[in-house]
């Protein structure tokens, strides 16, 4: 049994007999990357790791694999659209499905090399980039160390090439979304589902953030764990500890990995955030969450989530529930369509506009948002 399996597992462990709940829409992924992890060892960024290329891993040692990507987005899921629903669980979250077939997929998808798909999408991050490429520089983003599924050749007009990832740049952009509506600098931000961690190490990275909490369920937050330290300085770190004991903010750890049960040895923090993932969990485990950051004490909250619901989760929920459960201390101060259909909104709310949704909700008591918080 290799490192990051035990890591795994001893986190497994750790949830199970402190009776953290997890939702069916995740306990298939967890069993499928044990298989994974045992199969490929402690490499999560090679690319026969098909898991890890969720969460914008995956080698560059065969760069066509970007166009993998691009065809597991938009392929693969017309596909299981049809299927999928009429599958038992078991069967859908099996090996055979999970596994095999992600990756036969991967490997068709890898001999078109010079095809059209792989070139529209490296078209596509080249633009990517050179819209957020101002807020680029004034905030000092770099790459991740490792080369990413997701990593294409960046062309510059000075001739100048090199590698970002398309991962990198979307979680950017989620950054730029969140500093935009609540004021970060100096603050503690607790991140709530902090998937492999790179939201985290660009608030870090780029100074913004105080502090920073990832709270999550393995296999992700072993995987953000493994992610943080090869990206950041390793004495910065608070790795997850089935026998925490507290939440030192005053200490020289400027990160923190916690599981769900160890919210409540959280002191304090300013800022949460939710990425997607509240989108897959059911109802009650969204306000078992909200009730125990609400514990804790906070002034705002940000939760970038699909409006009416996440394939695969049988519970559809969306803005209306979120006003519920945040209320009455927070309500809602702005909000704002952030993707319908595949494509970016960048303006103003749009009700009714199927995709994900911006939500900022502050507390007036406490909150820490000013007029104008840009951020440098």
């Amino acid at each position: 049994m290799n490192t990051l399996t035990k890591r795994i597992k001893a986190m497994a462990h750790h949830c199970d007999t402190s009776d953290v709940i997890i939702g069916e829409y995740w306990r298939g992924y967890t069993q499928k990357t044990f298989i994974e992890v045992d199969l490929f060892g402690e490499d999560i960024f090679s690319d026969k790791f098909f898991f890890a290329t969720t969460f914008g891993a995956g080698s560059l040692r065969s760069k066509p694999s970007a166009h993998k990507g691009l065809f597991e987005k938009y392929v693969d899921p017309l596909l299981w659209k049809a299927f999928s629903p009429k599958m038992p669980s078991a069967i859908r979250n099996s090996f055979l499905s999970n596994v095999l077939f992600p990756r036969l997929t991967g490997r068709l998808a890898r001999r078109n090399k010079d095809g059209l798909g792989y070139k529209f999408f490296d078209f596509f991050v080249n633009c990517y980039y050179a819209l957020l490429k101002d807020e680029i520089n004034r905030y000092g983003l770099e790459t991740v160390s490792q080369a990413s599924t997701n990593d294409v050749d960046i062309e510059e007009e000075n001739g100048k090439n090199f590698l970002f990832s398309y991962v990198t740049l979307r979680h950017f952009a989620n950054f730029l979304r969140i500093v935009s509506m609540v004021d970060c600098r100096g603050k503690v931000v607790l991140e709530i589902g902090s998937g492999i961690g790179e939201l985290a190490r660009i608030f870090m990275t780029t100074n913004v953030s105080k502090k920073y909490i990832l709270c999550d369920i393995p296999p992700a937050l072993a995987f953000a764990e493994k992610h943080i330290l090869e990206n950041m300085d390793a004495s910065r770190v608070s790795l997850f500890d089935p026998n925490r004991t507290g939440v030192d903010l005053d200490s020289d750890h400027d990160l923190f990995f916690i599981t769900p049960d160890q919210l409540t040895l959280v002191p304090h923090f300013d800022v949460g955030v939710n990425i997607y993932s509240f989108g897959e969990m059911t109802l009650d485990i969204v306000t078992s969450y909200v009730k125990k950051l609400k514990g804790i004490g906070f002034s705002d909250f940000v939760t970038i989530n699909q409006r009416i619901g996440k394939s695969g989760n049988t519970d559809y929920f969306g803005e209306k529930e979120y006003r519920e459960i945040f209320s009455p201390e927070f309500h809602a101060k702005s909000l704002h369509s952030v993707g319908g259909r595949g494509l970016p909104l960048i303006f103003d709310d749009l009700p009714g506009v199927d995709g994900y949704q911006a939500i900022y909700f502050t507390n007036n008591s406490l909150s820490t948002d000013k007029e104008s918080p840009a951020q440098n």
